[in-house]
């Protein structure tokens, strides 16, 4: 699940309402693998992803003993206050988006400064699987981890001071076709960028700009979708 701070839910969710093709403009958005919670900006938190468990005890004491400060919240629901992450109870079903091209969430991008920090909190301490780390450019590197159908990538800059913490970066989409995405969005009066090849191959791209959904944001999908 994701917690999205942004100046304005009401706009932020009609934003997400024309992203998705989901049926409400809501603060409260369940579509695909994903759910997303938008709050309003005065709270002072950062974007945060919570992880979901059948068993939320039982991780949250796992966490801990890893080291990972965890503090209550609400009933189903613990926050780490030093990293951007946290674990929550399996919410409800997610619904399928009202569109036929966003098929929910790709993967999430990270920006750290320190690469051993962020292979310890992903990999060492919520346990993802880390499947890779490549320099993708001269000084910045990309590490991706896997859980479940989901990819968490960190994109950080080679000998940068480790001094800033880890935060959400932005969100990638998964689209069945970018080209169908393009086409509904920019009849929504929506900014994107044209679509384009994908870093990974066989993969098809395109940017998304509006500051109301708080976060940057890119479909993704096959590229001959």
């Amino acid at each position: 699940m994701l917690d999205l701070v942004t100046a304005d839910p009401a706009g932020s969710a009609k934003a997400y309402q024309q992203l998705l093709g989901h049926g409400a403009a809501d603060t409260d958005i369940h579509v695909g693998n994903a759910r997303i919670r938008l709050h309003d900006k005065a709270s002072d938190d950062p974007h945060r992803v919570l992880f979901t468990s059948s068993d939320t005890d039982a991780q949250v004491r796992l966490l801990q003993r890893r080291g990972l400060d965890l503090h209550h919240r609400h009933a189903d629901e613990w926050h780490a206050p030093d990293v951007p992450v946290g674990v929550i109870t399996h919410a409800p079903a997610a619904l399928p988006a009202r569109a036929d091209d966003i098929a929910g969430l790709d993967h999430l991008v990270f920006e750290s400064t320190d690469r051993d920090h962020a292979v310890a909190l992903f990999g060492s301490t919520l346990g993802l699987d880390f499947r890779l780390d490549r320099q993708v450019s001269p000084g910045l590197r990309q590490l991706f981890f896997r859980a479940g159908d989901l990819v968490v990538e960190v994109v950080l800059a080679d000998g940068a001071p480790a001094t800033e913490p880890i935060s959400l970066w932005g969100i990638a989409w998964r689209s069945h076709d970018v080209t169908a995405t393009h086409r509904r969005l920019t009849d929504l009066g929506v900014g994107i960028s044209e679509v384009r090849v994908g870093r990974k191959p066989g993969t098809a791209i395109a940017t998304v700009y509006d500051p109301l959904l708080a976060t940057r944001t890119v479909v993704i999908g096959p590229l001959d979708g």
